[in-house]
């Protein structure tokens, strides 16, 4: 019910309605299509150009009934055609006759065209000249930007050149020196300990320790000789130099490989390529006649917007606009922080505490949503009858299950909106669930459906299940519920959250009969093969509980 519930609301400020599903049981698969047929050929009095099959209104829902009945009486097409020209007049008709009152419906699509292809033909004439202009300036701008990403690539390049020739040279230079260094050190030493012993002879002969010191003097000198072999030549010297080129390239391709595995080479480029496109995509973002921006491109343009950002920090639009990309990308942090710091800059923007509020209002912190329900209840006392702000609060409050303020906000809204307004629809199907969660319906239909042991033989897993409540009298439903049979037997439960159309609601019937079908294709309307099952015509209490066998196999 609460997946549910979050569906409605996303789908709360669309365009769209629900479509109309009926549940008339026919003779035949030929009087089906012929009921197809004569619905799509017929148009609604009340809706733009929507046939009455397609339409929602309740003057096509009793239009709907009125062939079905018709048909029962078995009159034919032409007759119920006639029929409903002579009711509701040559404009429910697709093929009127051509008569005075009915030129403009036989006339009127020729002169839309042609006043169409003059408005089209004028404007892009008038875009092309603009046109030119902007692609001279994006081919400029383009230069510049191409310009630039190679000045930042050389840079980066050059740096990392250097860095790697400065390693290389200090490796050469350790190795290079490690020898001479310890040669001359041990040279140092050896001559050293040559000299020292000499002012020990010399010392010991004046004391008359020694008598021989000449033959001493010499086997000290051969010893300082064996102690320090003669320098080689420069040549070879030069030639174990070259043992430190191995060790040399393994460093060189061990840094290049490190950077290529760790490094961020491959995030420069992309990023350089979203600055080079960065202006383009913005202005198709800002043109209302341009294509929309796919996903990636919406992604380079928060890279790309973020990026300016760093060096405008006080652009305030441009905060505004990466935190509704985030929103859009579902990146609920990114566009928490673009609001927060938006609102540093604007802290008494009503837009931008509206955002903030809604992010806060997404997130799956419930200490975020707490936050978001005090924001969204200042904000309504700033402005009472704000329609987004009272939406807001009432979703808030459904998802922390304060389903009384919930109920409130939505009531509140319902009062807001004009009467002809659809999303009037979707927020009274709102206010249902929220009394469902809360246990607050004045009436609930219980029912059990059971497979009979030939439909559990023939019935193919998967499809839809169709549970559709009407009064027993008029094959329009009540209320209808949608669900995946799974395991049988299934219990569900139906109630005013389930009505089709507000004015006729479950609680307000004196009887109901239960019809449950599966379809195998999940097509609302019956087709052959499909396995249902009918109640009897009950009275109806507010609490029942129905039994409902799918016993029969649609013809």
């Amino acid at each position: 019910m609460r997946s549910l519930m979050m569906m409605l609301c996303g789908l709360l400020f669309s365009a769209s309605l629900w479509a109309a599903i009926d549940t008339y049981a026919f003779d035949s698969v030929a009087q089906e299509e012929q009921y197809r047929e004569i619905t799509a050929s017929l148009r609604c009095p009340k809706c733009q150009n929507n046939s009455i099959a397609d339409s929602n209104a309740m003057i096509a829902s009793d239009m709907r009934l009125k062939v079905y009945q018709l048909m029962k009486q078995g009159q034919s097409r032409q007759q119920i055609i006639d029929y409903m020209v002579a009711r509701y007049g040559n404009f429910v008709s697709y093929q009127p006759p051509v008569t005075p009152s009915t030129l403009i419906l036989w006339a009127g699509p020729a002169l839309f065209v042609i006043v169409g292809g003059t408005v089209i033909v004028w404007r892009s004439r008038q875009r092309k000249t603009r046109s030119e202009l902007d692609d001279q300036e994006q081919q400029r701008l383009a230069a510049i930007l191409k310009s630039d990403r190679k000045r930042i690539m050389a840079v980066f390049l050059l740096t990392i050149f250097l860095l790697l020739l400065a390693a290389c040279i200090l490796f050469l230079a350790a190795g290079w020196r490690q020898r001479e260094t310890h040669t001359a050190a041990r040279d140092n030493l050896n001559t050293h300990f040559y000299r020292q012993r000499l002012a020990e002879m010399t010392l010991d002969e004046e004391q008359g320790v020694i008598a021989d010191r000449a033959v001493m003097e010499q086997e000290l000198q051969q010893t300082l000789l064996s102690d320090i072999p003669p320098a080689t030549d420069a040549h070879s010297h030069r030639s174990r130099r070259w043992v430190l080129l191995p060790g040399l390239i393994v460093l060189v391709i061990v840094s290049l490989a490190s950077y290529l595995k760790t490094g961020g080479l491959t995030q420069l480029s992309g990023w350089l390529q979203v600055q080079e496109v960065y202006p383009a995509l913005r202005a198709q973002l800002m043109d209302p006649h341009a294509r929309p921006l796919t996903q990636e491109q919406l992604s380079r343009l928060q890279l790309g917007l973020r990026s300016q950002l760093q060096t405008e920090p006080d652009n305030l639009s441009g905060w505004a606009m990466l935190g509704r990309l985030g929103m859009v990308l579902n990146n609920a942090t990114g566009a928490r922080q673009a609001f927060e710091h938006a609102l540093q800059l604007a802290p008494n923007n009503f837009a931008l505490q509206q955002d903030y509020a809604e992010v806060l209002t997404r997130s799956g912190d419930p200490q975020d949503n707490r936050q978001a329900g005090l924001l969204l209840k200042d904000l309504l006392k700033q402005h009472p009858q704000d329609i987004r702000t009272l939406s807001l609060l009432a979703y808030n409050a459904f998802e922390q299950q304060q389903y009384s303020q919930a109920i409130d906000s939505w009531q509140t809204l319902l009062q807001v909106l004009p009467a002809d307004d659809p999303r009037r629809e979707g927020i009274a199907r709102s206010i249902e669930h929220a009394k469902t969660d809360a246990g607050q319906q004045s009436s609930q239909l219980t029912v059990e459906v059971t497979l009979s042991p030939q439909a559990e033989k023939m019935l193919p897993p998967g499809g839809v299940m169709y549970i559709s409540v009407t009064d027993g009298v008029s094959p329009v439903p009540v209320a209808v519920k949608r669900i995946s049979p799974g395991h049988f037997p299934v219990s569900l439960t139906l109630d005013d959250s389930n009505a089709m159309l507000q004015e006729r609601r479950l609680s307000t019937q004196k009887q109901i009969q239960v019809r449950v079908r599966i379809a195998r294709n999940g097509r609302a309307n019956p087709e052959p093969g499909d396995w249902f099952g009918v109640s009897a015509v009950v009275p109806w209490d507010g609490h029942q509980h129905i039994d409902v066998a799918i016993d029969k196999q649609q013809p």
